[in-house]
């Protein structure tokens, strides 16, 4: 290097500020270029994850399943939406279900499609119903609640007619049915002074048409027993030439 190149550079703090300016000059990039690139590659890093789920959801609309069933898939995400609502409102449903109560109808309306098919299963499964009723009918008038002691009776009335029905002319669930009524008819006398009024007036009703239930019972033709001849009226004697 001639003295001249060593004017011209000047010593070692001249070399380093002329360095310093041409890297930032070349080297270090434009803020205004830097966001454009950054917003380019990010651009191009969603297209990218994007695309997968695009055709997957493309496919799933050009899919027949999806076409023939989307009813199907939107009734049954109803139906989960309501399931989710009945589950979150099951405490308040619950609390209301007593006799009286607002939910009380809807709870023996479930209680009757839950009811089997079979005429003995049904039997049974309405004879614990009345049971049931009694029983709140009972507690109703022990806490001096008249109305729900109405509303358990007039249940118990609907359940007995429908169990006296559903025993048709069967010896053996007419005679359980009978005994059954006669001893809740003993529990409803002794329920009469614990409430006054109107719900002392229902348990009478009550009393009266248990009673009279337990009367058609026993007044229902019985079939004879397998095996043994209907009885015969003696025949009349010949009269003599």
């Amino acid at each position: 290097m001639t003295d001249l190149d060593r004017d011209d550079w000047g010593d070692d703090g001249g070399l380093r500020s002329r360095l310093d300016a041409y890297a930032d000059a070349r080297l270090r990039p434009d803020p205004e270029m830097s966001a454009r690139s950054r917003a380019r590659v990010m651009a191009e890093a969603h297209a990218a994850l994007d695309a997968p789920r695009g055709i997957a959801a493309a496919r799933l609309r050009r899919s027949p399943f999806a076409t023939a069933h989307r009813p199907r898939l939107r009734l049954s995400l109803l139906a989960g939406a309501w399931l989710l609502v009945a589950l979150v409102a099951a405490g308040g449903v619950l609390a209301g279900s007593g006799p009286g109560g607002p939910f009380y109808a809807a709870r023996l309306w479930v209680e009757e499609l839950a009811l089997p098919a079979e005429a003995g299963a049904r039997a049974a499964a309405q004879a614990d119903r009345l049971e049931e009723r009694l029983a709140e009918a009972e507690q109703a008038a022990r806490a001096g609640n008249g109305p729900a002691v109405t509303a358990a009776l007039e249940a118990y009335r609907a359940m007995a007619d429908a169990a006296l029905a559903n025993a048709g002319d069967d010896p053996t669930r007419l005679e359980r049915l009978a005994a059954q009524l006669g001893r809740h008819v003993a529990v409803l006398e002794a329920l009469v002074p614990l409430v006054p009024g109107p719900a002392s007036d229902a348990i009478r009703t009550a009393v009266d048409r248990t009673e009279t239930r337990i009367q058609e019972i026993l007044a229902t033709p019985r079939p004879p027993a397998p095996g043994k001849p209907e009885a015969t009226p003696n025949p009349a004697p010949t009269p003599a030439p």
